[in-house]
């Protein structure tokens, strides 16, 4: 078989060699073509890994893709469904050695249990950090506190809109030639205002 082995410690203190052995006790290099992925030295929750963005950009050149545990690859159970999802629409096994979860083997019905439960938790993940996301920003909103970019001429300090004097002459001027029928385009150049900062 193809195999992509992927190995991740994040301190000089992990060993990354008894990730490797667990590996090898259960794919023989003598039977299988193992390719190492291996990132020393790296955060499970950056999903930015080197070596990790390498395995994904050739993971269907493989049969299975191989880690020593579910945290390996990832802490958010969200990053690590959508891995998930991307080897299953590839047609790639995935087996992590060092638990029951994985899709290798015909008849390992727990393996396959245990990762899709990893699916339902990490959708309730996604779920749960939305609903806080939406908490945050009522929560701003009700606070009298604007939530986004703020608008030209504006500036946010201390989470309130603060006015820039100079810049607001100049966006006032501008809305009263506009208003008057002048081209919108060439108004904003002529007064140096970002097209970004008008609406179309």
């Amino acid at each position: 078989m193809q195999i992509a082995a992927y190995v991740r410690v994040s301190t000089d203190d992990q060993n990354e060699h008894r990730q490797m052995c667990t590996i090898r006790k259960k794919y023989d290099e003598q039977d299988n073509q193992i390719n190492w992925y291996c990132d020393l030295g790296e955060s499970g929750a950056s999903s930015s890994r080197r070596e990790y963005q390498h395995l994904r950009e050739h993971v269907d050149e493989y049969d299975v893709v191989v880690a020593h545990e579910p945290d390996r690859l990832g802490r958010s159970f969200a990053d690590l469904a959508g891995f998930v999802e991307d080897l299953r629409e590839k047609g790639v096994d995935i087996d992590l050695v060092n638990q029951p979860i994985g899709t290798v083997g015909e008849n390992d019905w727990m393996a396959e249990m245990m990762l899709n439960m990893i699916m339902v938790f990490a959708d309730a993940e996604r779920k749960m950090i939305r609903s806080r996301v939406q908490e945050g920003i009522d929560a701003t909103i009700a606070d009298g506190k604007r939530v986004g970019r703020p608008p030209f001429s504006y500036t946010i300090e201390d989470s309130f809109l603060q006015q820039i004097p100079s810049e607001y002459v100049r966006a006032q001027t501008f809305i009263r030639e506009v208003r008057k029928g002048r081209e919108k385009h060439a108004t904003t150049v002529f007064f140096e205002i970002p097209d970004s900062a008008i609406q179309s």
